[in-house]
């Protein structure tokens, strides 16, 4: 675990410090007068001013502003001259072709200037598109003083991408103008990514979320589910009938524990370290990204999920099976056009739990979300807070209430712009929605599911499906996508400011929020943004597939079919017969809709239109009228296919809870029934108020976070709570390992009393010494002693303890050794290590 700003004095100036860092990034962003921007200087930083009509600052740079070319000296080759002609034509002018009165100007190949344009050390050049092959702009020679020019640069050919000159220039201040729309724009598009390459980052990234998951709950699977852990596994696998294994909670974990003679437990740890495993495959080796090794990672997570119980019963968990089962389709895809249906069904689950998310909090009717104070407790009373979230907790208030208005705004108008066929409004959306999970996590930890959503989000920053047709963009359609963008997305700020009362108050420098809105306004809200997102949703997918029509019959018009006899109709033998090589291998040609692409499309249509159409029975949910039109048959095969987990509902934090403070159980053990009774420190939860939150993600100790949910309620509704306090009273070694530290280690004074009591934490304020300050409420469970009949009987009926007996074979003993080394490190520790691990193989391999 990290412990951050352990003393009071270091909380104070850390808190300090990011306040006066935080004014310097406002300040530092406001426009500078006078400023310029560079263009394309290469050699050194210089600046000067000439006699030209031009007074410019040159730098060095890497870019050419005037083209937006990146690379000087590789792009565009085919400018091999340009013709100028002067604005104050006359005979004194150099290079002049009198028979056709224009200035001639080859470019150079070899100097160092960007051969996009010829803009050189010497010249600072503004376009202005005139026709598909005609530009002109500024020009100016600081070495001859020679006055501005007005020319026009034709082109032997229309002008290909990325060459974009900009749309308008002013000869006062033209490179300072064109730059910066250029800057702006290039900005933006440079998170665009190809759909290949989005794919690339998906499936590695969906690797790493398995490669955590698994290690993160293999670690503590003997402590949870083992044969004498807190929810043994083996009290289920007990119920399952060997000639009906399909039947069982988990067929794989009985066909192990049955056809191997071994402990359910240990067959629980062979599935995740087969998961592990296969995971790091994955990672490492870049050939493994098949939809097979996907569909068996989801498999194995699906096995453990299934007897996970209390313990398994996240949202972050049906996430990763939902986005596992749409992996298999983006792996299935291939190389092929189909790559757009199935990103575009990862765009839709993050629409879809994002937009739900932020609906169900102002549904629940929580006065806190209503009243845009749920940042006043959520901070302290959240599952395990960070270090961060002592600052967070101790901001103004207006930047809290600010805070969940603009929650409200990620949320809730954001998600539905992911759907939209506008890369650069995609964007736009996505990157907001990607800075919220890394603030999240920041301040909470939430395991690797702020990581898990991130990465959905990063499925909108598809510009197209090559980068050769992102590139293929002119200036005009770029800027016509910025100003669409820009539109929208302002429209959506504006209405939100309305629905939010978002006002400036100059007195006293703050910004004021408040709902002004009715819940009965809302409502009506409710169903028309739900109808419109089911709507945009499906419009958005039929799109999608035309663009995969169109893609694969531009792929067959560009690419020549192979002849019978091996030679390519535009190619000589060798060439030929490496072609029909090619052409046979995937099955067809490139875009051949009967080949490879076709079989791969077919998949992707069939799997992703079930996946489709299905998850708007759970997503429709969030609203009666919408839930109502869907057709009884998608209900039908929604039940009859919900125990593989294909599609969920989600709605985090629907209230918020811990008005009077986060509610705390501390666990108290004792050797005498009159004390002294002594605190039982968990890893991870809050306990002794000195200590300092910790860090643990992206691991999520279970225990802990189960802790949290049981201190919401009573001990008789939480069995496991009971389990728990019968393992310590047990002294059994697995569940004690879970925790940060047993002070019953003397054996002369062993646990032999437990009792919990109920406090209520609440972060200190500035300048104390201590991270928290508790009260104590009521006593949450009596005393309890070792074997009680009572307990025993109320575990046996919530199936927390196993009635048979395993015997333990080699196959156990080794997979018993394999845990202990890993119980040498830290629970967050271990996962750290483990995902690294898989990091530097891939390094390697």
């Amino acid at each position: 675990m990290l412990n951050l700003g352990e003393t009071a004095e270091s909380r104070d100036s850390l808190l300090s410090a990011g306040r006066r860092l935080i004014i310097l990034l406002l300040l530092s962003s406001l426009p500078t007068c006078g400023s310029t921007r560079s263009g394309s200087y290469l050699d050194s930083s210089y600046s000067y001013e000439t006699r030209s009509k031009l007074s410019f600052t040159g730098s060095a740079t890497r870019m050419c502003y005037s083209c937006m070319s990146e690379d000087f000296l590789h792009h565009w080759k085919h400018l091999q001259e340009l013709y100028y002609t002067p604005a104050n034509f006359s005979d004194e002018c150099y290079h002049i072709d009198h028979s056709t009165n224009k200035a001639k100007l080859d470019v150079p190949r070899r100097e160092k200037q960007c051969v996009s344009c010829g803009l050189g050390p010497q010249r600072a050049l503004a376009w202005q598109r005139i026709g598909s092959n005609i530009i002109r702009g500024c020009i100016s020679d600081p070495l001859t003083g020679s006055e501005a020019w007005e020319p026009q640069i034709r082109l032997k050919a229309p002008l290909p991408p990325p060459f974009a000159p900009p749309i308008r220039t002013h000869k006062s201040h033209c490179w300072t103008e064109v730059a910066t729309k250029e800057r702006v724009i290039k900005a933006i598009m440079v998170f665009l990514m190809d759909t290949q390459r989005l794919k690339r980052v998906l499936l590695l990234g969906q690797s790493i979320i398995y490669l955590i998951a698994f290690a993160s709950i293999y670690y503590q699977i003997p402590a949870l589910y083992g044969e004498t852990g807190i929810a043994p596994v083996a009290a289920k696998i007990e119920k399952c009938v060997a000639s009906e294994p399909l039947n069982c909670v988990s067929p794989l974990v009985f066909v192990l524990s049955h056809q191997l003679s071994i402990k359910p437990s240990t067959a629980l740890q062979i599935v995740a370290l087969f998961g592990i495993f296969f995971s790091i495959s994955t990672i490492a080796i870049r050939p493994t990204r098949h939809f097979i090794f996907y569909l068996v990672l989801v498999l194995l997570y699906l096995s453990i999920v299934k007897v996970g119980d209390t313990f398994l019963y996240f949202q972050w968990d049906s996430l990763v099976l939902e986005s596992g089962w749409l992996m298999i389709v983006v792996a299935a895809s291939g190389n092929s056009p189909a790559d757009l249906m199935s990103t575009y069904l990862v765009r839709f689950l993050a629409a879809r739990l994002m937009f739900s998310s932020g609906i169900v909090k102002l549904q629940s009717m929580c006065p806190t979300w209503w009243g845009l104070t749920a940042l006043d407790i959520h901070y302290e009373t959240q599952c395990l807070p960070t270090p961060l979230a002592w600052f967070a907790h101790n901001q103004p208030e207006w930047a809290r209430r600010l805070s969940v208005a603009l929650t409200f705004f990620i949320e809730i108008y954001l998600p539905p712009m992911f759907l939209l066929p506008i890369p650069m409004l995609r964007a736009i959306a996505a990157i907001p929605n990607i800075i919220f999970m890394f603030a999240i996590m920041a301040t909470g930890n939430y395991n690797f599911f702020n990581l898990h959503f991130a990465l959905l989000c990063v499925s909108s920053l598809e510009g197209g499906y090559t980068s050769a047709a992102i590139r293929a963009r002119g200036l005009g359609r770029r800027f016509l996508e910025f100003v669409v963008s820009a539109a929208v997305f302002g429209a959506a700020a504006v209405h939100w400011a309305m629905m939010f009362g978002i006002q400036y108050d100059p007195k006293t420098s703050t910004v004021l929020s408040k709902i002004t809105f009715s819940k009965a306004e809302f409502a009506k809200m409710t169903k028309l943004g739900t109808s419109v997102f089911v709507h945009v949703a499906i419009v958005g997918f039929v799109l999608v597939f035309l663009e995969f029509l169109v893609t694969v019959w531009k792929q067959n018009k560009a690419t020549p079919a192979a002849t019978p006899e091996g030679k390519s109709k535009k190619s000589g033998k060798g060439k030929g017969e490496k072609k029909t090589a090619e052409t046979k291998s995937n099955g067809g040609s490139s875009g051949s809709i009967f080949g490879a692409t076709g079989r791969n499309a077919f998949f992707v249509l069939f799997f992703g239109s079930f996946l489709f159409w299905t998850s708007f029975v759970p997503f429709t949910q969030i609203d009666d009228a919408a839930s109502n039109r869907i057709p009884d048959i998608l209900r039908e095969v929604h039940v009859r296919t919900r125990k593989f987990e294909f599609t969920h509902s989600y709605g985090l934090f629907r209230r918020m809870t811990g008005v009077e403070g986060r509610p705390e159980i501390v666990i108290e053990g004792s050797h005498a029934p009159n004390g002294p009774w002594k605190e039982i420190e968990f890893f991870a939860k809050p306990g002794n108020v000195n200590a300092s939150p910790a860090v643990v993600l992206p691991h999520q100790p279970r225990l802990d976070w189960q802790m949290w949910f049981a201190a919401l309620g009573a001990y008789q509704h939480n069995p496991w709570f009971l389990s728990l306090v019968n393992r310590l009273l047990n002294n059994d070694a697995n569940v004690i390992g879970q925790l940060k530290d047993w002070p019953f280690k003397n054996k002369k004074e062993p646990l032999t009393f437990v009792r919990a009591q109920l406090y209520h934490y609440k972060f200190t304020k500035p300048g104390s010494k201590a991270w928290w300050t508790r009260s104590l409420q009521h006593e949450y469970m009596p005393v309890m002693t070792k074997d009680s009949p009572a307990i025993l009987e109320f575990l046996a009926q919530n199936s927390l303890i196993a009635t048979k007996t395993y015997k333990t074979g080699p196959i156990d003993k080794a997979i018993d050794q394999l845990h202990a080394q890993a119980l040498q490190l830290p629970q967050n520790t271990f996962v750290w290590s483990t995902t690294a691990f898989g990091f530097l193989l891939s390094l390697f391999i």
